[in-house]
């Protein structure tokens, strides 16, 4: 997912139905749009169903 869109989510990983909830950058937080890129230590933190966990 690094230097990608958090848009473009869905194809990386097709199977699993998440959301991106927050990412934390250099000590702050981000709340991400769609157009949000990833990037190298970035913490990315997903809200998921439990039975979607094991595709994370």
């Amino acid at each position: 997912m690094i230097g990608h869109e958090i848009a473009d989510l869905k194809k990386h990983m097709p199977n699993v139905d998440t959301r991106v909830a927050a990412i934390f950058r250099s000590g702050g937080a981000i709340i991400p749009k769609g157009t949000t890129t990833v990037m190298a230590g970035d913490e990315v933190f997903f809200i998921a169903e439990k039975k979607m966990q094991k595709g994370l």
